[in-house]
């Protein structure tokens, strides 16, 4: 397969990661399961345990609407785990929700001049109103994905909910009925563009 500059750019990076950094703010949809992994990011301090979660960055969404991986230290990752077993445990899925995460600097308690992070993890609500996926039009793509994006173009507000609903959609259904969908798109993406009445 041929290098693509995209291609590059991840795995120059050590793959499509995010994080959060101290002092940063990040708000994320998870997207799947948790995972601990042992990584070596310095020979000289040895194997750090990470926590590796597939998730969407709704303030830097990916060009396809594929989830990245959230990544962050086993330990600072505690409150996000915490929140997720919390919703869990209220009958809300985390992976219809928009989280938002943070982490703090505070003196570490040893160590002079060094700074801990503190993660604190927030439910901001339904991911669909902070610009993230609905879980459930991803499964009807699974199901059957040129009647689900036909329906979800249909519904469309404004060109970016066109986007994120013919994106998924045209890339899962069959190489025979993908022109049917990209003629659909075109033609609302115009109406929308020219604010004319929009068809369907």
């Amino acid at each position: 397969m041929a290098n693509t500059w995209n291609q590059g750019a991840i795995d120059a990076g050590g793959g499509d990661y995010f994080g959060c950094s101290i002092g940063e703010i990040v708000v994320l949809q998870i997207a799947g399961m948790f995972e601990f992994v042992d990584k070596t990011f310095d020979e000289s301090k040895g194997p750090q345990s990470m926590c590796e979660i597939p998730a969407h960055n709704l303030g830097d969404p990916t060009e396809d609407g594929t989830p990245r991986t959230f990544s962050t230290g086993r330990r600072r990752s505690q409150p996000l785990l915490a929140l997720c077993a919390e919703l869990d445990g209220k009958g809300l899925d985390p992976r219809t929700r928009a989280i938002r995460v943070e982490v703090n600097g505070r003196p570490h308690p040893t160590k002079a001049g060094q700074t801990i992070g503190d993660m604190v993890a927030t439910d901001l609500g339904p991911a669909t109103e902070h610009g993230g996926v609905s879980l459930y039009a991803a499964a009807a793509v699974a199901a059957d994905p040129a009647t689900a994006c036909m329906d979800a173009m249909g519904k469309a507000a404004d060109l970016d909910a066109l986007k994120a609903a013919f994106g998924p959609g045209y890339k899962a259904a069959d190489a025979t009925v993908r022109p049917a969908l990209k003629a659909a798109y075109d033609e609302r993406k115009a109406a929308f563009e020219d604010s004319a009445d929009v068809p369907f």
